[in-house]
């Protein structure tokens, strides 16, 4: 993981690239867990980059996949 995406998951809960591997494809994910000592799970949304716009990934999707994993048994911790 990049220094800017470990950082960003520290900060908001989430992490995002926005072509960073392929410029084509632009990428949020967030951290889920089952328990304290178990493994660490991903939820990830990933789109073409034509698709969204700047910003859409740390404004909204990011926000929202947060808010998914917070809701679900586990959540983000």
């Amino acid at each position: 993981m990049r220094r800017r995406q470990r950082h960003e998951l520290q900060q908001g809960r989430f992490c995002y690239s926005y072509g960073d591997l392929r410029p084509d494809i632009y990428a949020a994910a967030v951290p889920l867990r089952r328990g304290a000592h178990s493994e660490i799970l991903v939820m990830n949304c990933v789109v073409q980059s034509y698709q969204i716009r700047s910003g859409d990934l740390e404004r909204e999707i990011g926000p929202r996949l947060a808010a998914l994993a917070e809701s679900l048994d586990g959540g983000v911790r």
